[in-house]
């Protein structure tokens, strides 16, 4: 049964670093410019993207990673059944339409061996077409989902709410809801495939 827990202050990278442990390969959809793969600390990390421009970006920022330039509905084209250990959705599941979403994550489980493991806003956090990195990839930013901790506890995912972790010291966050407005919470949602 699927657990959901509040945590105060913490890092959800470093959460899901600690669900990561025996595991030699990740594949990180949606990694944009690579920062999220940088700070898994597997062996072995693609990261996937649809965006070409933010993958080319990486033998600076990443050298050891593989980039690999990829829509998410193509992971089950690409990879067979349970060839990778941990597939892991950092920042992007938000970035597709909820039914492409659960497609993903369906595709997720199929080629992960261990893990598959999610952070995200909490709910509706919104985001137009405004590329941080002004690398043209604007119309891939724009948030067209949101999740709660039931949307994961339905799809079997145990749930971490990171209590305040999006506020008003991050420029999207005021972008997104105007200066001094309440903290809004981030979700990692994973689910364990076979025991770590």
């Amino acid at each position: 049964m699927p657990t959901t827990t509040s945590i105060s202050g913490g890092d959800p990278i470093e959460s899901i670093n600690g669900l990561l442990g025996g595991c030699r390969t990740l594949l990180d959809v949606g990694a944009g410019i690579g920062l999220s793969v940088a700070a898994m600390r597997v062996p072995i990390r693609i990261g996937l993207d649809i965006h070409r421009p933010y993958l080319e970006h990486w033998p600076a920022m990443e050298p050891a990673a593989i980039p690999l330039n990829l829509p998410a509905h193509a992971l089950r084209t690409v990879f067979l059944p349970k060839t990778i250990d941990a597939v892991c959705f950092i920042d992007s599941l938000e970035h597709l339409p909820e039914k492409e979403a659960k497609a993903a994550l369906a595709d997720a489980e199929c080629i992960a061996g261990r893990i598959v493991a999610i952070f995200t806003p909490r709910g509706n956090f919104p985001q137009g077409e405004s590329d941080v990195w002004g690398m043209g990839g604007e119309e891939h930013q724009r948030h067209r989902s949101s999740w709660e901790p039931e949307d994961f506890a339905g799809l079997g995912y145990n749930v971490l709410i990171f209590i305040g972790f999006h506020g008003d010291w991050s420029e999207p966050f005021r972008r997104a809801f105007g200066p001094g407005a309440s903290a809004v919470d981030a979700l990692v949602a994973y689910k364990l495939l076979t025991p770590v």
